[in-house]
């Protein structure tokens, strides 16, 4: 996925008018705070692409890889889970 985001945005060639090119143009407009990080996009994506097949687990699995992305937000929730029990 990181590659398909790669090639589309050095290729402005092959754009196609999907929400993978109107997410590149809105990050390539200057007048704006970026927030959205490469990682955050193809989260997202991934998720708008399987969300409707087995969407329980493509939404645990997701859970699952950004919390080991963010290790300070597992802790946090750690430390919450530890706090309530």
């Amino acid at each position: 996925m990181k590659d398909k985001l790669e090639e589309r945005r050095n290729s402005p060639d092959m754009y196609r008018g999907d929400l993978l090119d109107q997410v590149i143009a809105d990050l390539n407009k200057e007048d704006k705070e970026k927030f959205l990080s490469d990682d955050f996009i193809i989260a997202v994506i991934f998720g708008l692409l399987f969300a409707g097949f087995e969407s329980v687990s493509k939404i645990l699995t997701l859970t699952l890889k950004l919390l080991a992305d963010h290790p300070s937000v597992l802790q946090e929730l750690i430390v919450s889970i530890t706090f309530v029990n």
